[in-house]
């Protein structure tokens, strides 16, 4: 993957975020979604995304991946 392009989402990818974010929330006894949440949710779709990708491939997105830092990543629906 190249600097600048995005992840493919579909709004069926977006749905399941939610989801997660949202029984990741309830799992902490909370009524409502925060950032962690959220964050935890976008690191289990993008871990999902590498593992289905080629070995190749998989070494590449992660070596530019920075598990800490959730802030550029581009979404492209």
């Amino acid at each position: 993957m190249q600097h600048g392009q995005g992840v493919p989402i579909a709004v069926r990818h977006i749905e399941s975020m939610i989801r997660m974010a949202e029984a990741h929330a309830r799992m902490h006894l909370r009524n409502t979604v925060i950032e962690d949440d959220v964050d935890m949710a976008i690191r289990v779709m993008l871990e999902s995304f590498i593992s289905t990708q080629k070995f190749g491939v998989q070494k590449a997105l992660q070596k530019v991946r920075d598990p800490l830092s959730l802030g550029s990543v581009n979404w492209v629906i």
